[in-house]
């Protein structure tokens, strides 16, 4: 007997002993899966690292403190104008405010100096002055004055130098941003922090909640067709079932792989779910064309149409996915990591959505029809 035909034998004696199983590795991928870590892309982390430019970029990056740039943005804000705005923001009261922001988060561990137009009123004079005009005289006087002040006086620009924090960027904003609302500014004025790290934190926010969208609308998409070519939504919620199990296997693996989500990769499920759909609707496919006397006679019970329906379409299925397996292989073999990264999480993805259409479909069709009120 041949080992298709061995497990078609199992999978319709024991379909209680294949839910089971189907269970446990749910709760396995349950407890990796909050390993999962999503990260933004960093575009010099695509290229290989041998690359003659690549190592003089991290030569130069460990030297000077990194190469992400930060700023801490202070300007007029014209939504709150008020007769006590600041209308200059050279004015003395402004630079004592940048100046309490400059050593407050001077005192964050990432941060390991700042330079605003401040530092030339205290080179010059060695003091905050007391009036606008000496303040003025003092920047015009600088060839560096035009670096920290707008044109038009209304923006003034804190330069933070800062030590590596990849992988670390929301918590360094959080603290970041939360040390800047310590500080009440002038009236009229705000501090906006920017910059790489800044702009990491929101471009994973984002990729996060495309990842839910998408995912949320192949979920509907493939009900809807599932659907149409099952001729019924009952049996399209077995498939639905099947791909958002293996999906979530797939996740649980890569989490207890240590594999990283870039944000590159923000719709990978919906790329997993659409090939791994596929699994599912052959094996309830056939079934119903077995029950129902397509090939031949219909089949006495769901059990042998099942094992018939095992054997005729685990060697297809094998077929597809090695097919599909040699497609992602073949992207790995370029320079380019993300690519790699992409196939690696396919070809997790697809064996997953597999394993999870021979364990759950079967089990969950043979235990429903065992069920009087239920008829699959």
């Amino acid at each position: 007997m041949s080992l298709v035909k061995r497990y078609a034998a199992f999978a319709t004696s024991h379909p209680f002993l294949l839910l089971f199983i189907a269970v446990l590795l749910s709760f396995a991928a349950y407890h990796e899966v909050s390993k999962l870590e999503l990260e933004a892309s960093s575009f010099v982390n695509m290229f290989p690292e041998d690359l003659e430019v690549i190592k003089a970029f991290k030569i130069a990056e460990d030297q000077f403190f990194g190469s992400q740039n930060m700023y801490i943005v202070v300007f007029i804000d014209g939504e709150q104008a008020s007769p006590h705005s600041v209308k200059d923001i050279r004015e003395p009261e402004v630079a004592k405010y940048i100046y309490a922001l400059q050593k407050k988060t001077e005192s964050l561990e990432s941060i390991t100096g700042s330079t605003s137009y401040v530092d030339l009123l205290l080179e010059s004079s060695g003091r905050i002055p007391t009036t606008l005009e000496e303040i003025k005289d003092i920047l015009k006087a600088s060839p560096l004055g035009g670096r920290f002040v707008s044109s038009d006086a209304e923006m003034a620009l804190i330069n933070l130098r800062m030590s590596d924090i990849e992988g670390r960027e929301k918590e360094f904003m959080e603290d970041l941003e939360s040390t800047i609302s310590s500080i009440s500014p002038p009236p009229g004025v705000r501090a906006v922090a920017t910059g790489d790290p800044a702009m990491r934190k929101v471009f994973l926010e984002h990729t996060s909640l495309d990842m839910q969208n998408t995912t949320k609308f192949s979920l509907v998409g493939i009900l809807f067709l599932t659907a149409v070519v099952l001729y019924s939504i009952r049996f399209s919620l077995l498939p639905l079932l099947s791909v958002s199990v293996g999906t979530f296997w797939a996740f649980g693996f890569m989490g207890f792989m240590g594999i990283k989500i870039s944000s590159t990769m923000a719709g990978v499920a919906s790329m997993i779910m659409g090939i791994g759909i596929d699994f599912a609707i052959q094996i309830i496919g056939r079934y119903l064309q077995e029950m129902q006397g397509y090939f031949g006679s219909a089949r006495a019970t769901p059990e042998e149409a099942l094992r018939v329906t095992l054997e005729n379409v685990m060697q297809p299925m094998a077929v597809t996915t090695l097919a599909a397996l040699i497609g992602f292989r073949a992207m790995s073999m370029g320079e380019l990591s993300f690519m790699k990264d992409l196939a690696n999480v396919m070809s997790i993805g697809v064996l997953a959505c597999m394993v999870s259409a021979l364990t759950l479909v079967p089990s969950l069709i043979l235990i429903l029809n065992r069920i009087k009120e239920v008829k699959i």
